[in-house]
C-alpha cells in the first residue's frame, strides 16, 4: 500500500513538473509583440572577420544566420561578435521607436545607421551582467529614415564562445515596453522574489539553528539557503564590482557548497550519518573550492570547465542523498515522505531539463528553470523542518507541563514523607524517654520488691517519681511547645512538690519571652528534662538551700536564657562529669542550644545557664 502511494506521489510531482515545462513552452512560442506593429527579426547577418575596436563596414564579410544565435551550438571562440539587420521603411516613423534586444549574454551595444543608439552598461571587463535582462533602447527622433536603415548588435561574452543572441525587435517604444515588462516578469521579477524569500528562510532556520544547536539539520539547511541565497545575487547584480571571472568564481562556488550542504542537510534530516562518506565529502568539498579559486587567481580560462566538473560531482553526491529521502519514503511513508516525494520528482525533472539546455541539446532561449527548482527544495524542506521544530517545542512544553504534575506530586509526597519521619522520630525518641525515665523508674520499683523487708514508702517514692516522668512526657506535648514560660510553669507544678518537702526554698522568676515558632515537642521535652536534672543535682549533690530559676529574653543576643543557680558547695570539674552532665550536653545539642555551667555569683554555689536561639532552635537531629 505504501508502495502505491509513492507511486502515485512520484506521478502527480512528475505530472506537475512536466505541465510547468509545457506552459513554459508554449509562452516562449507565443510572440511578445504583435507582428503588425513591430519589425521582429527570425535571422540576421554575422561578422565573419575578426572585429575590433571599430564598427564594422557593410563591405566586410558577412554571414546569415538564424536567431537566436547560440554560440555554444555554432563553436564561436571570440568574445565580441558583431550582427548586422537591415530595416526597410516607406516613410520615417511619426512617434519614438526603439529596439528590444530579448535575450543577450552577457551585454550588448545598439547602432543605428552608424549611431549609437543604446549601451546598458560595460562591453569591457568587468563586462555588465545582463543575461536575464530583455534590452529596451530608445532610437531618438531623426536617426529612422525613409529607405534602408542598418542596425548593428555588438555581443560580448565572458568566457569566450559562451554568449548568445536572441531574437530581436523594432518598433513604437510604448509596445516594445509592454513587450519587455512581460518577459521581465517570468525571467527577473520572479527570481528575484524567489531568492528573497530564501534569505528570509535563512534567517529563520539560522535562528532556530541558535536556540537548537543540538540539532545540526537546521544548521545545514540554514547554510544551504545562505550559500543559494549568494548564488542568487546573479539575478539581483548587473553592474557587478569585481572581475567577471572573480564573480563566476563566487557563482560556482555558492553552488558547489549550496549541493555539499544539501548533502548533509539531507542525512542529518534523516538522522543518518556515514562517518567514512562524509569526510570524503568534506575533501572533495575542500578540494574543489580550493582547485577553482587557485585557476581563478591564475586568470585561467581551464577554471569554467573545472567548476562544471567538480559542480557535477558535488550534484551527483545531492542526487545520493535525494535517493536517500526516496528509499525511506519507500519504507515509511507518512506525511513527510508525500512532501519529499513530490518535491524531489519536481526537481529532478527542472533539472534534466536545465542540463538539457546546459549540454546545447536543448535552446538556451528558453532559459533555466533551477532558480525555481532549488526554492522549492529547500522550502519543502524548511516546511518540514519548522514542522519539527514546533512538534518538538510542544512536545517539551508537553513533558514539561507532566514533569511539574510530577514534581509537584512528588513533592507533596517529600512533605508527607518528611511528615511521617518527624512523627516517626518524635515517636521513637519519646519511647526512649519512657524507657529511660519511667521505665528506669518501673525498673527500680520491681527490683525494690524483690529486696527482702523493703519499706513501702520507698516503693511508693519510686512510683511517684515514676508518675512524674510520665506526666512531664504529657506536659511536653500537650502544651504548646514555642512558649517557655508555660512549660517551665507545667514542670513547677509537678516538682514544687518534692523541692518542698526535701527542704529547698525554690525562686522561679520567669519572665515573658517571644514564642519560638520552630519548637516542637521533642525540643520543649529535652528543655524539661535538662531544667528537671539540674534541680535534680542541686537536691542530691549541692547541699544547697536556696534554688533561683531564671527565664528571661537577651534582646541583644536574641537568645532565650534558662538559668538555675543555687547557693551550695559548688561543682569541682564542670568540664567532666558523670552520665548526668554529659546526657544534659547532649540533649541541649540536640536541639541546637548551649549549655554552661558556671560558679554562682556567690562564688560557692553552681550556675547552670541554657541559651536557647530563638531561629535555630530544634535544627539538630534528634536525641540518639
Amino acid at each position: 500500500m505504501n508502495h502505491q502511494k509513492l507511486a502515485i506521489s512520484v506521478f502527480l510531482s512528475v505530472m506537475l513538473a512536466v505541465c510547468l515545462l509545457v506552459v513554459r513552452a508554449y509562452y516562449l512560442e507565443q510572440p511578445l509583440l504583435e507582428p503588425a506593429e513591430v519589425i521582429c527579426a527570425k535571422s540576421a547577418l554575422r561578422l565573419v572577420d575578426t572585429p575590433n575596436g571599430a564598427l564594422p563596414e557593410t563591405d566586410q564579410r558577412w554571414e546569415q544566420v538564424t536567431l537566436p544565435n547560440d554560440w555554444l551550438q555554432k563553436g564561436y571562440t571570440r568574445q565580441h561578435e558583431w550582427y548586422r539587420y537591415d530595416v526597410v521603411l516607406n516613410v520615417p516613423p511619426n512617434r519614438l521607436w526603439g529596439v528590444l534586444l530579448e535575450a543577450v549574454n552577457l551585454n550588448a551595444a545598439v547602432y543605428l545607421n552608424g549611431n549609437l543608439v543604446g549601451l546598458n552598461g560595460r562591453m569591457d571587463e568587468p563586462i555588465t551582467h545582463n543575461f536575464i535582462h530583455p534590452l529596451l533602447f530608445v532610437i531618438p527622433n531623426g536617426l529612422l529614415q525613409a529607405g534602408q536603415n542598418t542596425v548593428l548588435i555588438h555581443v560580448a561574452s565572458f568566457p569566450p564562445g559562451h554568449g548568445f543572441f536572441g531574437e530581436f525587435c523594432l518598433g513604437p517604444q510604448q509596445v516594445l515596453s509592454q513587450g519587455r515588462d512581460k518577459q521581465l516578469l517570468f525571467n527577473l521579477e520572479i527570481a528575484k522574489h524567489i531568492s528573497a524569500l530564501s534569505g528570509v528562510f535563512a534567517i529563520v532556520v539560522f535562528i532556530m539553528w541558535l536556540l537548537r544547536r543540538q540539532d545540526s539539520q537546521y544548521g545545514w539547511l540554514a547554510a544551504t539557503l545562505i550559500f543559494w541565497s549568494l548564488h542568487s545575487l546573479k539575478f539581483h547584480v548587473a553592474n557587478v564590482p569585481i572581475s567577471s571571472l572573480f564573480w563566476a568564481w563566487m557563482l560556482y562556488a555558492t553552488s558547489i557548497a549550496a549541493s555539499f550542504s544539501t548533502y548533509f542537510f539531507l542525512f542529518r534530516f534523516r538522522d543518518v550519518r556515514f562517518k567514512r562518506l562524509d569526510r570524503i565529502v568534506y575533501s572533495l568539498w575542500f578540494v574543489s573550492t580550493l582547485s577553482i579559486t587557485i585557476l581563478m587567481l591564475a586568470q585561467s580560462l581551464a577554471f569554467y570547465r573545472t567548476a562544471e566538473i567538480f559542480f557535477g560531482i558535488s550534484f551527483l553526491f545531492l542526487l545520493y542523498a535525494l535517493s536517500g529521502v526516496m528509499s525511506q519514503a519507500w519504507r515509511h511513508y507518512n506525511l513527510e515522505s508525500f512532501w519529499l516525494t513530490v518535491t524531489v520528482s519536481f526537481v529532478v525533472v527542472i533539472v534534466v531539463y536545465d542540463n538539457l539546455l546546459i549540454t546545447g541539446v536543448m535552446q538556451r532561449a528558453g532559459g533555466q528553470l533551477s532558480f525555481l527548482a532549488a526554492p522549492v527544495l529547500l522550502g519543502a524542506f524548511a516546511f518540514l523542518v519548522v514542522r519539527r521544530f514546533v512538534n518538538a517545542i510542544i512536545e517539551r512544553e508537553e513533558l514539561l507541563r507532566d514533569l511539574e504534575k510530577r514534581t509537584i506530586a512528588g513533592a507533596a509526597r517529600i512533605v508527607d514523607l518528611e511528615k511521617e519521619s518527624a512523627l516517626s522520630e518524635q515517636r521513637e525518641t519519646i519511647m526512649r524517654d519512657m524507657h529511660d525515665g519511667v521505665g528506669g523508674h518501673l525498673v527500680s520499683v520491681l527490683a525494690a520488691l524483690d529486696t527482702p523487708n523493703v519499706s513501702a514508702q520507698i516503693v511508693k517514692d519510686v512510683v511517684h517519681r515514676a508518675l512524674i516522668d510520665l506526666r512531664l512526657m504529657i506536659d511536653s506535648l500537650d502544651i504548646d511547645a514555642r512558649d517557655l514560660g508555660i512549660l517551665i510553669g507545667a514542670l513547677r507544678d509537678r516538682m514544687q512538690p518534692i523541692l518542698k518537702s526535701a527542704g529547698f526554698n525554690v525562686a522561679w522568676r520567669i519572665g515573658e519571652t517571644p514564642l519560638l515558632h520552630n519548637m516542637t515537642p521533642h525540643a520543649s521535652l529535652q528543655v524539661i528534662r535538662i531544667l528537671q536534672e539540674a534541680l535534680t543535682n542541686a537536691i542530691k549533690h549541692s547541699g544547697a538551700q536556696n534554688i533561683t530559676v531564671r527565664l528571661y529574653y537577651d534582646t541583644t543576643l536574641t537568645l532565650h536564657i534558662l538559668e538555675i543557680e543555687d547557693d551550695g558547695q559548688g561543682i569541682t570539674n564542670p568540664t567532666s562529669g558523670g552520665y548526668g552532665l554529659t546526657n544534659m550536653r547532649r540533649r541541649a545539642e540536640s536541639i541546637n542550644a548551649v549549655l554552661e555551667f558556671t560558679t554562682a555569683n556567690s562564688k560557692t554555689g553552681t550556675k547552670v545557664v541554657l541559651s536557647i536561639s530563638h531561629t535555630q532552635v530544634g535544627k539538630n537531629s534528634n536525641l540518639n
